[in-house]
């Protein structure tokens, strides 16, 4: 009673009190509580609390000294500048910090020239976190997530309806699907020591990659391959004679050299005449689906199987993931298998890296 009684005999003396007599400071307040309640508090109860001192004694303070966080936004700018922000990214502009800035005292110049840059800076970042806007690095056109059943369901109807109109058999509809191979697939995942703190893995001996372009049909039956490898498509490129001749390399397979062994108008082109139309030419009639890729979009492309009495059409964009075949049930298998005969080749060549000529085999 007498800690708490000297504690409270002046403002704001409570800390230095528990400090004296080796006490918790929240000790002093609670003892405050218990006497209040059964009636034994000697203290006058209409003193106020030391928090309520404390916010009492900073608000004075700050009343003297004219202190406190102004808003120098008001609620127009900022719908302004929010209104600013949604536009430029609606057109793919960049919007950096130093770009609101700008638009903010180009908006407000007579309260925003009262600010500093830093403090208008920390202000518009401020909204940014409020507003769940982040710094992103710039990204390719994104995978869709959300796809919708009725699209997804519209298609399934016309292609079906369309195979029917056209009266073909389903020997003659095929779906074709370009897909990356590396030649040293690099793992990710490995057996190690239970509790070990490291786990190294070593990355992939060789860093190249291909092209290939797998075709089949509504019936099952799949059409040779199409490798494209890494190279200079011209006559004087190694690269290009020695798959010309197939030096080593299977024969029941097609092969093209591209400088980034990427599918091209070029080698599309190339990949009708060696493959689609020695495949279909028995066919009176073909159907071909393809994705919306850029080389299959070509007037030249499709007046090259136009001239192969082939009907072509193409999978909406974002929905390939679910509306290809290719995609859905082929492409994953088939890299397992070729990540299982490098596994298979990895074990009397693991100082070595792949060929084309093993990454042919494999493919095929």
């Amino acid at each position: 009673r007498s800690i708490t009684a000297e504690a409270y005999a002046q403002p704001l003396s409570v800390k230095s009190v528990a400090r004296k007599y080796n006490v918790q400071q929240n000790q002093i307040c609670r003892w405050k509580r218990v006497f209040a309640g059964i009636g034994e508090d000697t203290l006058d109860p209409t003193l106020p609390t030391t928090c309520q001192m404390r916010r009492a004694k900073r608000a004075e303070l700050c009343c003297r000294a004219g202190a406190g966080r102004k808003c120098s936004y008001s609620i127009e700018l900022i719908a302004e500048l929010k209104s600013f922000f949604e536009k430029s990214r609606d057109e793919d502009f960049a919007v950096s910090l130093r770009l609101m800035i700008a638009q903010a005292r180009l908006l407000s110049p007579t309260t925003a020239s009262m600010v500093p840059n830093k403090a208008l800076e920390t202000r518009i970042y401020r909204l940014f976190k409020k507003w769940d806007i982040s710094w992103r690095r710039g990204t390719h056109k994104a995978q869709n997530t959300r796809h919708s059943v009725a699209v997804m369901n519209d298609f399934h109807s016309y292609i079906r309806m369309k195979i029917k109109l056209l009266g073909v058999d389903c020997c003659a509809v095929y779906n074709a699907d370009e897909t990356n191979v590396y030649f040293s697939p690099h793992p990710t995942c490995t057996y190690a020591r239970r509790g070990s703190r490291t786990v190294a893995i070593k990355g992939s001996d060789s860093s190249s990659r291909c092209t290939v372009m797998l075709e089949a049909s509504m019936a099952g039956e799949k059409l040779p391959p199409f490798l494209i490898f890494k190279g200079k498509n011209t006559r004087l490129g190694h690269i290009k004679r020695e798959l010309t001749k197939k030096d080593g390399l299977p024969e029941d397979m097609e092969y093209g050299v591209q400088d980034r062994a990427w599918m091209d108008e070029e080698l599309m082109l190339e990949w009708i005449q060696k493959v689609w139309k020695p495949a279909t030419q028995h066919n009176l009639f073909s159907y071909l689906i393809l994705d919306e890729c850029r080389s299959h979009l070509t007037v030249k492309v499709k007046a090259a199987f136009a001239a192969c009495n082939t009907e072509l059409d193409l999978i909406p964009a974002g929905y390939t993931s679910k509306r290809q075949p290719m995609d859905v049930g082929t492409n994953k298998p088939f890299k397992g298998h070729v990540s299982d005969n490098f596994t298979d080749w990895l074990i009397g060549n693991r100082n070595k890296k792949p060929m084309r000529q093993d990454v042919s085999r494999w493919v095929l």
